[in-house]
C-alpha cells in the first residue's frame, strides 16, 4: 500500500472512530441530561406537592382559628344578651312586685311545703312587704305566717323560717327557670 492509501485509510479509521466516540459520548451525555431533568421534575413535582400541602395546611389552620375565634365572639354575645335578658326580667318583676307585692307573695309561697313560720324578704323587695300584707294573705289563704322583716343576704326573694329549717324563695332562681322553660322561643327569636 502507498502510504497516501494507507494514510487515508488510517485517517478514515480515525474518523469513523472519533465519529463513534462522540456519538457514544452524545448519546451518554443525552442520557445523563435526560436523567437530570427527570430528576429535576420529580424534586420541582415534590417541592409543589409539599408547598401544596403547606398552604393547605396553613389554610385549614387559619380557617379553624377564624371559626373557632367567631364561636368565642358569638357566645360571649349570647351570654351577654342572655345577661341583658336576666337584668331586664329582674328589673320588671321587681316593678310588678312593687305594684302587686300580694301576688308575688301568692306566686312564691303557693308551693311552699309549709303554712307556717316567719317570713323574710329581700333587701330588694322588702320595701312592698309588711305585717299588714301577711295578715292578709294568712286570713286568705288559712296559713301562719309571720312578718320577719329583711333578710340582707337575700338580694331578692322570700325566706321562710320554720324551726331549724329555713326555706328560700329567690327571685333570680324563678327568672332561671323561666328563661330554661322558654328556652327554645328565646333561641329561635335571638339565635336564628
Amino acid at each position: 500500500m502507498d502510504q497516501e492509501k494507507l494514510f487515508e485509510v488510517v485517517t478514515k479509521e480515525a474518523k469513523q472512530e472519533a465519529e463513534d466516540i462522540l456519538n457514544k459520548a452524545r448519546a451518554l451525555s443525552e442520557k445523563e441530561l435526560a436523567d437530570e431533568k427527570e430528576k429535576i421534575n420529580r424534586y420541582k413535582e415534590d417541592r409543589l406537592a409539599s408547598e401544596k400541602n403547606l398552604f393547605l395546611s396553613r389554610i385549614n389552620y387559619l380557617r379553624f382559628s377564624m371559626e373557632s375565634e367567631y364561636k368565642k365572639k358569638l357566645l360571649y354575645l349570647k351570654h351577654q344578651l342572655m345577661e341583658e335578658l336576666k337584668d331586664s326580667l329582674f328589673k320588671t318583676a321587681l316593678e310588678q312586685i312593687s305594684r302587686d307585692a300580694y301576688g308575688y307573695l301568692s306566686f312564691a309561697l303557693k308551693d311552699c311545703p309549709s303554712k307556717e313560720g316567719v317570713l323574710y324578704a329581700g333587701n330588694k323587695i322588702s320595701s312592698f312587704m309588711d305585717e299588714k300584707l301577711i295578715k292578709q294573705y294568712n286570713q286568705e289563704h288559712k296559713t301562719n305566717f309571720q312578718w320577719g322583716g329583711t333578710e340582707a343576704s337575700l338580694e331578692a326573694g322570700l325566706s321562710l323560717e320554720k324551726g331549724a329549717v329555713k326555706y328560700i324563695f329567690p327571685l333570680m332562681e324563678w327568672i332561671d327557670r323561666f328563661i330554661e322553660n322558654k328556652k327554645n322561643d328565646i333561641n329561635e327569636k335571638y339565635y336564628t
